[in-house]
């Protein structure tokens, strides 16, 4: 799938082989969510949640905390 936003770092997934299918959650109404992530993001996804934007969530904060570390290790 190309054009749609990583489920972690929320850039667009753009390119072949650009996107892994992680999976898809039902609404109440309508039809869902698909989640999608870049190859390097989708291992930063948990394994064992029921709900896959549950799992997408962790991963996400995950993500977020390095970016902060590698952004207070730069020199002034």
């Amino acid at each position: 799938m190309t054009g749609s936003v990583c489920s972690i770092c929320e850039e667009t997934n753009t390119g072949p082989g650009a996107t892994v299918y992680l999976g898809h959650e039902e609404a109440a109404s309508g039809p869902g969510w698909a989640y999608w992530a870049h190859p390097d993001c989708a291992e930063l996804v948990p394994a064992g949640f029921a709900s896959v934007a549950v799992a997408c969530a962790q991963a996400r904060a995950a993500y977020m905390q390095s970016r902060r570390q590698k952004s207070r290790r730069r020199p002034p």
